[in-house]
């Protein structure tokens, strides 16, 4: 019987070499766009880093990054997050920090994440619509990512982003999104 393979970067060839120069000339075409697009907020944002006690510096890849990261989850995850509970938020972030800091209490923990997940999506409107992209919006979005357990290292990028905006260069992300 045949070994299985979900998938392949090898594509009829004897190695993936291909995939990753092609990927490779994607990255760099991306990044020279956004670059060029979004100088100004990029530029800002470096200001901002530098000027704050933060101890992780970003590189400009990593900026980029959490800006394709934050365009995707805006589109994923943004109309969900504006039609969450702040209690529910809340209560899930708890459990989130709850089942990381104590074993013995995971399996509980996740069972109450389970629950509440369930009841506060169940029968939910299946008419989508996209919040306005507005501060107040991204807040929910990342309190919605965090509270979900799956997203602390983007929330926490995406936290200094958050804080650095101020309504002209928010204004510029707006139209990019």
């Amino acid at each position: 019987m045949p070994e299985i393979i979900t998938y392949s970067l090898k594509t009829n060839q004897k190695d993936s070499d291909e995939y990753y120069s092609i990927i490779s000339d994607l990255c760099d075409e991306v990044f020279k766009h956004v670059t060029a697009e979004l100088k100004d907020l990029l530029t800002s944002f470096k200001a901002w880093d530098d000027s704050n006690d933060n101890p992780h510096r970003s590189s400009i890849e990593e900026d980029i990054y959490s800006l394709l990261s934050l365009g995707i989850l805006w589109q994923q995850y943004a109309a969900p997050a504006k039609a969450s509970r702040r209690f529910n938020r809340r209560i899930l972030t708890r459990l989130v920090n709850l089942r990381r800091k104590n074993t013995v209490l995971k399996p509980i923990a996740d069972l109450f994440r389970g629950i509440l997940t369930g009841l506060t999506s169940y029968n939910k409107n299946k008419e989508v619509i996209q919040p306005d992209p507005t501060l107040q919006n991204l807040d929910l979005l990342l309190d919605w990512l965090q509270a979900s357990g799956e997203y602390d290292e983007i929330v926490s990028n995406l936290r200094k982003w958050s804080d650095s905006f101020l309504p002209n260069q928010y204004q510029k992300l707006n139209q990019t999104f």
